[in-house]
């Protein structure tokens, strides 16, 4: 995700649609009176979708905006370098647009059939209450390190555990910003979990 990189007419936002319609089929918000724009209060955006991948790219008010969700369990991971190139393509559209920064979230669903959570996630994590009150279930977090914000967010789904990673936000190039983001979040995601989750989730193979 690159931070304040905003559209200022109705033509960058449809000359955005109309670089990536072709892999992103799909409009998935901002309707109005062009196909997947939205005008109102100032505000320019339009989102894409392709839901076979599960790859979405957004050109927000404020941002520009990539993910990935693993939709079904045959589709193919969608590895980092995509969405690296895919939020450099979209910038390039902009070419006159400073950057604040970058950012970037993990979003990891934990399975309840994984193990207890206290086994895949290191117990520091969840800090002991006073008077012997337990452990809480859902812990967020945000602390800043270096002039740059990072979160960790835990909490209950009805599948299981979210387990939410955050970097905000590395400054610079566009990619040397996005790489800085990934080596960060993969440090933090690396940090939390244990050495059962990596068994369990096949890590320690790689």
């Amino acid at each position: 995700m690159f931070e304040e990189v905003r559209p200022s007419s109705i033509d960058e936002v449809i000359r955005f649609h109309h670089e990536f319609r072709d892999r992103f089929p799909r409009v998935s918000d901002f309707a109005g009176p062009s196909v997947g724009v939205r005008i109102g209060t100032g505000e320019l955006g339009v989102g894409l979708d392709n839901l076979e991948r599960g790859v979405g790219l957004a050109l927000r008010p404020d941002r520009i905006f990539a993910a990935w969700q693993k939709m079904r369990p045959d589709v193919e991971y969608v590895r980092f370098a995509e969405i690296q190139s895919l939020l450099i393509e979209a910038q390039s559209l902009f070419p006159d647009r400073k950057i604040s920064g970058a950012a970037g979230v993990y979003a990891n669903l934990i399975p309840d059939d994984h193990g207890e959570i206290l086994g895949l996630l290191h117990e520091s994590i969840f800090p002991s209450l006073p008077n012997g009150l337990g452990r809480p279930k859902d812990v967020r977090l945000s602390w800043e390190l270096d002039g740059a914000e990072f979160r960790l967010n835990v909490y209950r789904v009805d599948q299981g555990n979210m387990l939410e990673t955050a970097f905000l936000s590395a400054k610079g190039p566009a990619d040397e910003a996005l790489e800085f983001t990934h080596e960060q979040l993969m440090q933090l995601f690396s940090s939390v979990i244990t050495e059962k989750a990596k068994d369990v989730w096949k890590l320690n193979s790689h």
